[in-house]
């Protein structure tokens, strides 16, 4: 049985364990957690998908043709009218010269140069979710003025594992990885 994300939040309360007048605000900074989990979540799937081998494939597909039709485009022999057939989006349909069509074109080929030049290695969503469940549990804690340790077992990384829907998981290396990220910049 998957746990609510009311219940979620309750028992994220209960570890995080604020002063009775700020519980209230404990619970909203839990659920805004929850809910920034959920977009960063979507964020991640969507990254793993664009660094993917076939979205990298089709980008060097793209890539190739918009190469290809500038070179026609470039061509003497092509008749103007044909040539002019592409308009910018915000005109409409109005007749363009080349040089617009040209930028265009040369916008395009930057914008699929610039996703095949990406050569960092990106994490795996699981892995990055975890991180950043492990962030937004040192954020609930540093927040509601409570000790961040990082031994297993510890609130830190039981808050860490449960914002991240796996009360049950070992969040230490997450969670340190995380604290020494964080502190250094506090």
């Amino acid at each position: 049985m998957n746990p609510t994300r009311a219940d979620i939040a309750h028992r994220a309360v209960w570890l995080i364990n604020p002063d009775e007048s700020m519980r209230s605000a404990c619970i909203n900074a839990v659920h805004v957690a929850l809910v920034q989990l959920t977009i960063t979540d979507a964020d991640l799937r969507y990254m793993a998908r664009r660094q993917s081998k076939r979205a990298k494939r089709a980008t060097d597909r793209l890539q190739k043709a918009l190469k290809r039709l500038q070179a026609v485009l470039a061509d003497p022999e092509l008749p103007d009218d044909v040539r002019n057939a592409f308009p910018r989006p915000w005109t409409g349909p109005d007749v363009i010269g080349i040089r617009e069509t040209d930028q265009l074109l040369t916008d395009w080929l930057n914008r699929a140069d610039a996703a095949l030049i990406r050569k960092e290695k990106l994490r795996q969503p699981k892995a990055m979710r975890k991180l950043v469940a492990a962030e937004q549990a040192f954020y609930l804690l540093k927040r509601f003025n409570r000790k961040i340790a990082i031994t297993k077992g510890s609130p830190f990384c039981r808050l860490a594992a449960l914002l991240n829907g796996t009360p049950k998981a070992d969040f230490q290396f997450p969670c340190r990885e995380v604290s020494n990220r964080l502190r250094e910049q506090h």
